[in-house]
This record gives structure tokens, sequence and C-alpha cells, in this order.
């Protein structure tokens, strides 16, 4: 029986590394847990301890959309949010000589970067990115691009919906990505409410 599976994308590789992680797969051979590995191919045992230790690691990021490391290194962003009447309204900016700018203006803009470092903490308060909102209400968009890309790095949606305990919150990790239920705050610190 497969306990957990854990893939890990590296920007370099073409397939995930994998780790699987089996209860009772062999017991005389190799003891109540066996690991399997991509990267050696081959079955190990495990110790009850290490299984459990993972386990608790994988809970605590469970609650975590998983944001590609150097969100940071972003070069273009394009903020898309909608007005009540639900009319798109975009935004360009761009970063030159270590300062962000809005396309088109000289003036240097103060706080895209600790923008950025907040969205790239976002903590979710969902269990995982299986749920989706019923009845969404488009908050903003944010796509991030690297390098002159044309594709961006990571698209990130935020939308908002009535629920009977009142505002519920979620963000869409990549364009057609799982969605996260946020914290409300989260949501209303980004706006700048």
């Amino acid at each position: 029986e497969k306990l957990l599976e854990v893939k890990i994308w590296s920007d370099d590789q073409t397939a995930p590394e994998e780790l699987a992680i089996y209860h009772q797969f062999d017991p005389a051979q190799f003891g109540p847990f066996v690991a399997y590995s991509s990267r050696q191919n081959g079955y190990l045992p495990v110790p009850a301890a290490k299984v459990q230790q993972l386990s608790n690691a994988l809970a605590s990021l469970r609650n975590h959309p998983v944001l590609p490391q150097g969100i940071g290194l972003v070069d273009r962003v394009l903020l898309t949010t909608w007005s009540d009447a639900g009319e798109p309204r975009q935004y360009a900016f761009v970063r030159e000589n270590e300062e962000w700018r809005r396309n088109g203006s000289k003036d240097a803009l103060v706080g895209m970067d600790a923008l950025i470092w907040r969205l790239g903490t976002l903590q979710t308060d969902g269990e995982n990115g299986n749920s989706a909102p019923q009845n969404p209400v488009r908050l903003m968009r944010w796509d991030f691009f690297r390098h002159n890309s044309s594709a961006p790095v990571l698209v990130l949606s935020f939308s908002n919906e009535q629920d009977k305990d009142g505002i519920k919150s979620w963000v869409q990790v990549g364009a057609d990505g799982p969605w996260f239920p946020l914290q409300s705050q989260v949501v209303s610190e980004i706006l700048g409410h």
C-alpha cells in the first residue's frame, strides 16, 4: 500500500524526481516500511520513526501553495484587475536597473519587490488544492515573466466567494492549476485595503 508520494521538479529537469513510501510492501525482506526513489531506482527499508518525521514535514507543507523558488527574479509583471461590472483593467510593470516602473513611466515604483516577496510567502487555509470556488468573483491575476520570456513563469489568480460563513478568498496557482483557500486578510493586504 502506497502511503505517500513526493515529486520534486527542478528547472533543468524534464521529469520530476520521485519518492514513494509503501507500507507492508515486503515485510519479510524490508520491514513494515519501504521507500522507492527514482534517483536510486531501488527499494530501501525505512524506519517507522523516519516515516513519521516525513509525514509530519509534508503535512506542514500541505497548507502552502508551493511557488517556484526565484519568484523574486522576475523582471516583468502583468496585473489584471476587474471592476465591479466585470471589466478587466491591465497594468504592466518592468524592472530596469534594479527599480520597478509602471510600463511607460519614468518614475520608480516603490514596494513592488516587497509585494512579490509577500506573494511568494502565501499560506493557505486549506488542506489541499483539490477544491475550487463554486461562484468566484475575480479580483486580480498576476502574470510573472522572467528574462524576456513570452510565457509567464507563474500565474496567480485571486477570487472571492460568498458562502454561509462570509467571504472566502482563493488563489489559483498556474493558469489552469489547483485552487487553494486563503486567509481573507492576505487578499486585503495585497489589494492595499
